[in-house]
């Protein structure tokens, strides 16, 4: 039973941080109006985490904050694109919305955030 109840734990820990590493704009992206994130999934981030998210990636952000959109996609082979296979889109973010959308094409798993900018 305890080996059970280890295995979920560490599955939960693994749910609640696989945004880690998702916070860094992509190289050569960081003053258009376009901007990428290289990041493997968000599942289990919170809306407190979402917000500070946005904040570190647009203290990375050489431009104004308006207009912008931020990519978040499992590969560099999408970077410069605007459309994207469902599997690979893990999230997106619009200065204009001011929320962040995980999963975005596959309903079943899509959640938004509103982002509080302090």
């Amino acid at each position: 039973m305890s080996r059970l109840l280890a295995v979920v734990m560490m599955f939960l820990a693994m749910d609640a941080y696989s945004y880690q590493g998702c916070d860094k704009l992509a190289t050569g992206y960081e003053a258009g109006y376009t901007l990428y994130v290289l990041c493997d999934d968000l599942t289990g981030i919170t809306e407190p985490e979402a917000s500070a998210l946005m904040r570190k990636l647009f203290a990375q952000y050489r431009g104004p904050r308006d207009e912008v959109l931020v990519y978040f996609v499992k590969s560099p082979g999408s970077f410069g694109r605007t459309q994207f296979e469902s599997s690979s889109f893990v999230g997106v973010y619009y200065t204009h919305d001011n929320s962040l959308i995980i999963w975005p094409e596959i309903e079943a798993k899509r959640e938004s955030f509103a982002i509080e900018w302090e």
